[in-house]
């Protein structure tokens, strides 16, 4: 059962899973701006990518105190998705293409593995 879904900016053309991805994605890119708490993702991600997440949101901190500012809510718009499982369904395979605060276009890939009775992320980067 491989499925291909490119999204539109038809918001109803989206699948449940692609709105979730989507509002996931959009916490972890704030967490990494440094406006929410990592802890916020706990029941999403795995620990390995927890803890990556986790790193990135206290550097973000450092910088924002060596700058003496304030962080900023990122202004993520989320242009397509791509969603794949695999054949036995055992992954489900993401990209994110999204550009934040009117900077260039970027790509994100997310990866969901099964763990027990949940999706979790069990890699994600930015690239």
């Amino acid at each position: 059962m491989s499925q291909q879904t490119p999204h539109q900016p038809n918001h109803d053309s989206r699948t449940v899973f692609e709105r979730r991805l989507i509002r996931l994605f959009v916490a972890a890119q704030e967490v990494d701006a440094g406006v929410r708490p990592a802890e916020h993702l706990t029941r999403w991600l795995a620990d390995d990518v927890l803890m990556k997440i986790r790193v990135r949101a206290e550097l973000a901190q450092q910088r924002h105190r060596l700058r003496r500012g304030r962080p900023a809510r990122p202004d993520v718009h989320v242009l397509r998705t791509l969603v794949r499982p695999t054949y036995d369904l055992t992954r489900i395979d993401c990209v994110v293409v999204f550009t934040k605060d009117g900077a260039r276009t970027q790509v994100a890939t997310v990866v969901f593995g099964r763990s027990r009775d949940r999706w979790l992320v069990e890699e994600y980067a930015v690239l």
